[in-house]
């Protein structure tokens, strides 16, 4: 069985919440994370899986740390 569904599907809606929570378009994020507008949008869509890498660089557009993003994914991962 595969959980890359799930993976998707929860970090998709911890991205929607955090990024609506702090007012930024997709572009606007993508500008402060150093990610393409795209990459956002196939995450938000549940088309990608975040990396390591990209989870850091999320968080820090965000302006949270990594941690803090995981912890809410983790939340959300668990109950899917």
């Amino acid at each position: 069985m595969s959980i890359k569904p799930a993976v998707k599907t929860s970090f998709s809606k911890v991205l929607k919440k955090y990024r609506s929570a702090a007012k930024m378009s997709q572009k606007e994020l993508s500008e402060k994370s150093g990610l393409h507008r795209n990459e956002i949008g196939l995450l938000e869509r549940k088309k990608r899986a975040p990396s390591l890498e990209t989870i850091i660089k999320i968080a820090g557009g965000l302006g949270i740390s990594a941690s803090e993003l995981m912890d809410e994914f983790f939340e959300i991962f668990e109950t899917e």
